[in-house]
């Protein structure tokens, strides 16, 4: 038998076209930062795309060996498949062409669901079925056909066998992608005799300033926001350095504006100057703040969502804990599960749901932007770092401490009215509350081992309330977020607002802002340079 056309061979050929625009895709993704995000090991990832594959072949391979002795069957069996493989081909040639649009949120081609589309498949399978069912003498197209579509399979095989390589490759490189990164040590004279005035960071993720202080939702009390303007200076006219955090936490650390990252499976991140035709630069952990920090004879802790700070950052870090418990799309595949057989399961379902809504026939009911599962998800990544933030706040040995929490960030996590953590219809308005109430428990913390006087606290939004460009498209948008946000009207101010050690009456400062000096302002504090809101006014002109 010519071993391209034996059925193991022609089966795999026929799964690798099945999965083709799915594990390009998501080869594509592991590159540009699927992994860089991914906070559990890289190879339960790759097992589980692995077993999907198997699975699929193996069960392609036992439909082929249990209709190869009954004719009529095999006929039925190969024009099924040979539609599914046309189909699979359309979807995979229209999107090397470009035709159709991809979702690079949820890795989806989103091929158009038309009945025009469904009629056209059913046409390919009739005629299919017609040749299949007459004598092969009267229909040597048929045969033909056949031959060609074997041969096909054969290098579609050869082509899956490259791609499973390839993701074999790719796991080896990653295979200790999240493997504990030793912290640095500081210097025994230098941790005996350094004792700096304490600087606590707190990023707040998507808070807004209009929100929060000038157009607040009528009735939406944010006491510990209150009370912290009454002693602090509020910035009004913020310049955000961005708008997505991939790309504005590092600028916020580097101090320089980056409008794009490039990422690496493993290895450095790459970042382009903003608005320049400069080549990308490499990120460099001793041209950050918390080398500053360092240098200054600060001992420094990170507790942070979403960003990999402990891969970024180790050699500069005395303590650090980061946590990205989210979907890895936001369609739901994966889940943010971090166990091999639970993703599997995701991948299928998550497959599923696409082709069954592509095609109008609802298997599975489709998800959405981000799914109750995923909220779940981002629920549970806030609930991990609060008791890390807290370890990193209550240690006296750290004084320097970066917080960037998941939180006034949709999707809604909590019940203002109830006041309990929920997924159930909350909004950006719930989060805000929330955003308040942990606020209000960091101040309680410090207050408690006396060290909220004596500490300058730096509290801010990466960038504000996407509400024209981000949440207004999904299903996380409810009505009382239409309302907030007068229709979806932007408002690019991030909350920005700062209390110096010591301060105890309020200031505004209205002048614009640019947050991208948020590094230098640290530096400030670090040296004493900023002792009074006069000073910090003036400084900020």
């Amino acid at each position: 038998m010519n071993l391209t056309r034996h059925p193991l061979v022609t089966s795999f050929g026929i799964t690798t076209i099945i999965l083709m625009s799915f594990v390009d895709v998501l080869i594509s993704s592991l590159k540009a930062g699927l992994f860089y995000h991914w906070d559990g090991p890289a190879h339960v990832i790759i097992g589980a795309v692995l077993l999907v594959v198997l699975i699929v072949w193996i069960a392609i391979s036992l439909l082929l060996f249990s209709v190869r002795n009954h004719p009529l069957a095999g006929r039925v069996v190969w024009a099924l498949l040979s539609v599914i493989i046309l189909r699979e081909l359309v979807e995979t040639v229209y999107m090397v062409i470009g035709e159709m649009r991809y979702d690079a949120i949820s890795f989806s081609v989103l091929y158009p669901p038309t009945p025009a589309n469904i009629a056209f498949f059913a046409v390919v399978l009739l005629s299919f079925l017609s040749l299949s069912f007459r004598p092969a003498r009267e229909s040597p197209i048929w045969g033909q056909g056949k031959n060609l579509l074997m041969t096909v399979l054969g290098f579609a095989a050869l082509s899956g066998l490259l791609t499973v390589y390839q993701l074999l490759q790719i796991g080896w490189i990653a295979r200790n992608l999240n493997a504990p990164r030793p912290l640095r040590t500081p210097s025994a004279s230098l941790a005996s005799t350094s004792h700096p005035k304490r600087v606590i960071w707190l990023l707040l993720d998507e808070l807004s300033y209009d929100q929060v202080y000038e157009h607040r939702f009528p009735g939406l009390q944010l006491p510990a926001f209150d009370s912290l303007a009454a002693q602090s200076s509020v910035f009004t006219n913020v310049i955000p350095a961005g708008m997505y955090t991939q790309e504005v936490l590092p600028s916020l650390i580097v101090g320089r504006s980056f409008d794009k990252v490039k990422y690496h499976i493993v290895g450095p991140l790459d970042l382009h100057p903003m608005g320049t035709g400069k080549s990308w630069v490499t990120f460099n952990p001793s041209d950050t703040v918390f080398q500053d920090a360092v240098d200054h004879g600060y001992r420094t802790g990170v507790a942070g969502w979403y960003n990999p700070y402990c891969r970024l950052l180790p050699e500069k870090l005395d303590s650090c804990y980061w946590d990205n418990t989210a979907p890895l799309s936001a369609g739901g595949l994966y889940g943010g599960g971090k166990d091999t057989l639970q993703i599997t399961k995701d991948i299928f379902l998550y497959f599923l749901s696409i082709r069954s809504h592509q095609l109008r026939l609802h298997l599975v009911p489709p998800q959405g932007e981000w799914s109750p599962k995923n909220n779940i998800l981002h629920l549970e990544s806030y609930q991990k770092l609060v008791p890390q933030g807290d370890k990193a706040l209550l240690d006296p040995s750290l004084s320097f401490v970066f917080l960037h929490m998941p939180i006034p960030h949709p999707p809604g996590i909590y019940d203002r009215h109830t006041g309990k953590l929920s997924i159930d219809h909350t909004s950006y308005i719930d989060n805000l509350a929330l955003a308040d109430k942990y606020l209000a428990h960091i101040r309680e913390e410090l207050q408690a081992n006396g060290t909220w006087d004596d500490t300058s606290i730096v509290i801010m939004g990466d960038h504000s309330w996407r509400t024209n460009i981000e949440w207004n498209k999904t299903d996380l948008w409810m009505p009382e977020d239409e309302v907030a946000s007068d229709g979806g009207k932007f408002d690019s101010r991030p909350g920005y607002i700062i209390k110096l050690a010591g301060q105890t009456t309020p200031a505004h400062i209205d002048a614009p802002f640019k947050a991208i000096r948020t590094r230098a302002l640290l530096n400030a504090l670090f040296q004493n340079q900023i002792a009074t809101p006069q000073q910090l006014a003036d400084w900020a002109k």
